[in-house]
């Protein structure tokens, strides 16, 4: 049975004051498939999640999203069925709400509380916290966790709009070594389980970053980009290997897949 692409890219390029921003990018991401973007800083990754929620408009070429082609459908409708969790969703998040308060944020579609939190939605809330195991949270306010924890929190909040895809911009920045471990524990989890319950399902997960050692095992698939152009796509064991690494960073590397993580040193 053929399945029908979630994401489809064809033939997109964005220029902007003359200045090429993505060059002629075609990508399909199926769903059940789960990528990471990897790139140099100003490659055009985080360009590219823009263009795909249109708020980087194309200078030609055409994009697709869940059925939808951008430009012939209601992005403000679109936005709702993928979620996205960036770093400044958190510096604009109002850090004193506790994080039972600041997941309920995710089921208002709201970075702030304008009322009290219901029974339904602290029993959504509840559920949804146990399976991901951040019960502790709940109760503290955002501004005390760690930032681990902090990001998993959002991660979180951001499954509450039951989203059909989450795309997740460079998610272990700043954080420390256990902070890392923690998000990509939750984020392999995902992966591998999705979403238990009544109406268990797989989300398709899409993850920028520019480390390898940041990619949760469950990642399936890989997309290499340089100065706005895809250069490599495809399964992740494939695409991710030291030839291509050298190309794309002009450095070179040794490269190893412990069990679908990954881990690089230069060999300069």
């Amino acid at each position: 049975m053929v399945r029908s692409p979630i994401i489809n890219l064809e033939h997109v390029d964005v220029t902007r004051l003359g200045h090429a921003i993505l060059r002629d990018v075609n990508w399909s991401v199926l769903p059940n498939e789960h990528w990471v973007i990897l790139g140099e800083n100003g490659c055009g990754k985080s360009s590219l999640v823009n263009a795909i929620l249109g708020y980087l408009l194309p200078t030609s070429g055409r994009i697709e999203v869940l059925g939808e082609v951008l430009g012939e459908t209601d992005m403000n409708l679109l936005r709702k069925r993928v979620a996205l969790v960036t770093e400044s969703i958190v510096y604009r998040f109002n850090k004193n709400l506790t994080g039972l308060e600041a997941l309920v944020t995710g089921l208002r579609g709201h970075l702030n509380m304008w009322s009290p939190v219901t029974d339904e939605e602290a029993a959504s809330v509840v559920k949804l916290a146990e399976q991901l195991d951040l019960t502790s949270m709940l109760g503290k306010t955002v501004d005390v966790l760690s930032s681990g924890e902090r990001q998993r929190l959002f991660i979180a909040r951001s499954l509450l709009s039951n989203p059909e895809i989450i795309i997740l911009d460079e998610p272990c920045t700043g954080l420390d070594m256990r902070g890392r471990e923690e998000v990509l524990r939750m984020l392999r989890s995902l992966c591998a389980n999705g979403l238990q319950g009544e109406s268990s399902r797989s989300i398709p997960i899409i993850m920028i970053t520019h480390h390898v050692e940041e990619i949760p095992q469950g990642v399936n698939r890989c997309l290499l980009m340089k100065q706005g152009r895809i250069e490599h796509q495809g399964v992740i064991e494939q695409v991710l290997t030291e030839e291509h690494l050298e190309q794309m960073f002009r450095c070179r590397f040794h490269l190893v897949n412990d069990n679908g993580r990954w881990y690089a040193q230069s060999k300069e």
